[in-house]
C-alpha cells in the first residue's frame, strides 16, 4: 500500500513539476496576458490528468495555481468611453473603397509596465480597432501600423493583444465597419500594469477629400460670372479656352463632412483648393473638382472634410468658355460655413481673349473638274478628291469656328502657315468629316492668332465629287477667307475624272440549292451552320476603284475572292468581306482596287441561316464590269 502511494506521490510531484515549467513557458510567452493565464490553467490541468492523476486530486493549492492566481492578481484592467459622431474625426479606411468615408476616434496609448495586453470594444456599432506605432495620420492610413482587427470577440466588437513597452506612445484608432456610422463605445484594457487612454486629433499630411451624409446646416452665396469678374484657363482646358471664374474662401468653426453645389442656369464646375489660389497656376493645391454631380443638372456638388481654422477656396467657373449670368452655391454640413469672395493674386498675367462676339463672315465656292486634286492624308492613295484651298486670317486673336453647308459630304482640313496638295500631312492643324451642324458637312471650332496665316481645305469624303459649298464662320471678329491655288513640291499625279460607270446583276437565293458554311466576325468557319449563297464572276476592263452594294430585303453579306472560291474552303484567296457597309440598311458594301482583265469572284450570302429571297448587286467605278453566275 505504502509503495503504491509512494508511486502515486511521485506521479503528482511530477506533474507539479512538468506543468509548473509549462506554465511558465506559456505565461513568458504571451507577457502575462489573460489569455496566456487562461491557457496557462487549462494546461496545467490537462497535464495532471495525462500523469494520472484524477481531477479530485488536483490541488488548487500547488505551486501551479498559486503561480497563476497570483498573476491574475497582478493584472490590471484600464478603460476608456467615449462616441463616434458627425463632429468626430474622418477618413477613408486602407481597406474600404474610395467613395466610403469612416467617423474615428484616435487613443493615445502609454502602458507603465512592459507586457502583452488585450484591448477589447463594446458597443451597439460594429466596430473596428487599428493598432499604430506612435503617431497616426489619417490621410495616410497604412502607415506606422502594427495590427488590426474587426470581429475578435463577440457581437461585431475587436480584440487585439499587443506587446506595449513602457511609457512608449501607441495609438488605437476605433472605427466602424460600415461607413458613416456614429453612437458611444468603450474599450477596455487589461495587462500587467496600468495603461493611460487619452484621446486626441491628429494632423495630417495633406486634406482629406470624401463623401458622407451630413448636418442638415445650410449656408449659402450668390454671384455672378461676366467680363468683369476673373479669368483663367481651367486645368482640364486647352489653353487657349479662357473661362470667367468666382474665387470664394471657405472656412469652418466645426471639423467634418460638408457638402457644396450650385444651382445656376449656366453649366457650372467647382474646384477646390486647400489655403490659397492663383489663377495663373490652376493646378496648385488643388484638393478635389467636380462637373455634374449636383443636384440639379449641370450643376457641381463637392463632398470634402473640412478642418476647423484651415482656409481653403471654392473656384466657381463653367463648362463652356466665357459664359457669363448668375449663380448661388449652397451647402450643409455639421456647421455654418464662412463664404466670402475675393480677388486672388497671380505670379503671372493671365492672358485671355475677349469675348466672343457672333461676328459672322462667309465665303461660297465649287468642287468641279477644274479645281485642284489631291489624295486626302486619311485615304487611300488611289481615292483622289478634288478640293479648294482658302487662306484664312483675323486681326483678333480668339476662338472660331468654321462650318461648311453643301449638298456634298464635305470634309475640312486646316493647316498653318501653308498647304503642299502632294505634302498634305506637313502642317496640319486638325481635320473634321461630320461634326458640323448641318449633316454630313464638317466643324472646325480652332484658336487663331491675329498675324498667323492658317489655310482652310474643304474636300469630299467620296472621290471626284463636284458641287457648290459655301464656309461659315463665326468669332470675336471677321475671318479673311480668300480662295487661292497653292504650290507643290513636286508634281502631283492626278488622273483625269474618270467616268463613273454602273453594273449590275440580280439573282435570288436559293441558287441550284448551294448551300456552305460562311466565315463569322472573326475569321473562322462557322461548323454546322450552312447558308444559301451565290458566287458571281467579277471582271472589268480597266484598273481603278469599284464599289459593290447590295439591294434586297433579306440581310446579306458579301466575299469578295481572288481567282477563284471553294466553298468548302472559305478562307482561301479571300479579300475582303462586309456586311452591313452598304448604302441601304442591312446590306453590305465595300470599295476596293480592281486590275483590268483579272477573275474575281464575289460571293453573296446571308446573315442568317435558310434565308431566301432575291437579291441584286451593283457596282460603279471607271469602267464597266463583267458579272456572271459562277456555278462554284
Amino acid at each position: 500500500m505504502r509503495a503504491m502511494e509512494s508511486a502515486e506521490i511521485s506521479t503528482i510531484n511530477d506533474g507539479i513539476a512538468e506543468a509548473l515549467q509549462i506554465s511558465r513557458i506559456i505565461f513568458d510567452k504571451y507577457r502575462r496576458s489573460m489569455k496566456a493565464i487562461t491557457v496557462a490553467i487549462l494546461g496545467a490541468c490537462l497535464i495532471f490528468v495525462a500523469h494520472g492523476v484524477p481531477v479530485s486530486r488536483i490541488n488548487l493549492a500547488s505551486p501551479v495555481f498559486c503561480y497563476l492566481e497570483d498573476a491574475v492578481e497582478r493584472t490590471i484592467s484600464s478603460s476608456y468611453a467615449s462616441g463616434l459622431t458627425i463632429t468626430s474625426g474622418f477618413y477613408i479606411r486602407e481597406d474600404a473603397s474610395s467613395d466610403e468615408v469612416f467617423y474615428y476616434q484616435a487613443i493615445q496609448v502609454t502602458a507603465s509596465i512592459s507586457g502583452t495586453y488585450s484591448f477589447i470594444s463594446d458597443s451597439e456599432i460594429d466596430t473596428i480597432g487599428y493598432f499604430y506605432e506612435n503617431s497616426f495620420d489619417p490621410s495616410v492610413p497604412s502607415e506606422n501600423l502594427i495590427l488590426t482587427d474587426d470581429d475578435g470577440n463577440e457581437n461585431g466588437q475587436f480584440l487585439i493583444d499587443a506587446f506595449l513597452e513602457a511609457e512608449r506612445v501607441y495609438t488605437l484608432v476605433v472605427t466602424t465597419f460600415d461607413s458613416s456610422k456614429t453612437g458611444p463605445f468603450s474599450v477596455s484594457v487589461s495587462g500587467p500594469g496600468a495603461v493611460d487612454l487619452n484621446s486626441f486629433t491628429p494632423s495630417t499630411s495633406r486634406p482629406i477629400g470624401a463623401t458622407t451624409t451630413v448636418a442638415p446646416v445650410l449656408s449659402a452665396l450668390s454671384g455672378g460670372l461676366s467680363p468683369a469678374a476673373g479669368v483663367f484657363h481651367r486645368p482640364d482646358s486647352y489653353n487657349e479656352d479662357s473661362f470667367y471664374y468666382q474665387a470664394i474662401e471657405v472656412s469652418v468653426q466645426t471639423s467634418g463632412m460638408y457638402i457644396l453645389t450650385s444651382d445656376s442656369n449656366l453649366d457650372t464646375i467647382g474646384y477646390f483648393y486647400h489655403d490659397s489660389f492663383d489663377p495663373s497656376v490652376p493646378e496648385n493645391n488643388l484638393i478635389t473638382v467636380d462637373d455634374d454631380s449636383g443636384d440639379i443638372s449641370l450643376q457641381f456638388g463637392l463632398e470634402v472634410y473640412l478642418q476647423a481654422g484651415n482656409k481653403y477656396i471654392l473656384v466657381v467657373t463653367t463648362h463652356e468658355t466665357q459664359a457669363t449670368g448668375d449663380f448661388s452655391v449652397l451647402t450643409n454640413g455639421p456647421g455654418p460655413i464662412e463664404l466670402t469672395s475675393f480677388t486672388p493674386s497671380t505670379i503671372q498675367p493671365v492672358l485671355a481673349s475677349t469675348t466672343a462676339a457672333p461676328i459672322l463672315s462667309a465665303l461660297s465656292g465649287e468642287l468641279s473638274p477644274a479645281a485642284g486634286v489631291f489624295n486626302r492624308p486619311d485615304s487611300y492613295d488611289e481615292a483622289t478628291q478634288y478640293y479648294q484651298a482658302i487662306e484664312v486670317s483675323v486681326q483678333i486673336s480668339g476662338m472660331y469656328t468654321l462650318t461648311s453647308d453643301s449638298e456634298l459630304d464635305t470634309f475640312g482640313y486646316f493647316y498653318h502657315d501653308s498647304f503642299d496638295p502632294s505634302l498634305p500631312e506637313n502642317n496640319l492643324i486638325m481635320a473634321d468629316d461630320d461634326s458640323g451642324d448641318i449633316s454630313l458637312q464638317f466643324g472646325l471650332k480652332v484658336y487663331l492668332e491675329a498675324g498667323n496665316k492658317y489655310i482652310l481645305v474643304v474636300t469630299t469624303h467620296g472621290t471626284y465629287e463636284t458641287g457648290d459649298f459655301s464656309i461659315l464662320t463665326h468669332g470675336p471678329d471677321h475671318v479673311e477667307l480668300n480662295p487661292f491655288t497653292p504650290s507643290t513640291s513636286q508634281p502631283l499625279t492626278a488622273v483625269t475624272t474618270p467616268a463613273i460607270v454602273s453594273s449590275a446583276f440580280s439573282s435570288e437565293l436559293p441558287f441550284d440549292n448551294l448551300k456552305f458554311a460562311r466565315l463569322d466576325y472573326g475569321g473562322e468557319v462557322k461548323d454546322n451552320a450552312e447558308y444559301y449563297y451565290q458566287a458571281i464572276e467579277v471582271v472589268v476592263s480597266a484598273s481603278g476603284m469599284y464599289t459593290f452594294n447590295s439591294h434586297s430585303d433579306f440581310d446579306t453579306m458579301g466575299y469578295l475572292y481572288d481567282t477563284s472560291f471553294d466553298s468548302s474552303k472559305p478562307n482561301e484567296n479571300l479579300i475582303i468581306e462586309d456586311d452591313d457597309s452598304g448604302d441601304e440598311i442591312h446590306q453590305f458594301g465595300f470599295k476596293i482596287s480592281l486590275e483590268a482583265e483579272h477573275t474575281y469572284v464575289l460571293v453573296v450570302t446571308t446573315h442568317l441561316e435558310e434565308q431566301i429571297g432575291s437579291f441584286s448587286v451593283s457596282m460603279k467605278g471607271p469602267a464597266s464590269a463583267a458579272l456572271r453566275s459562277s456555278a462554284k
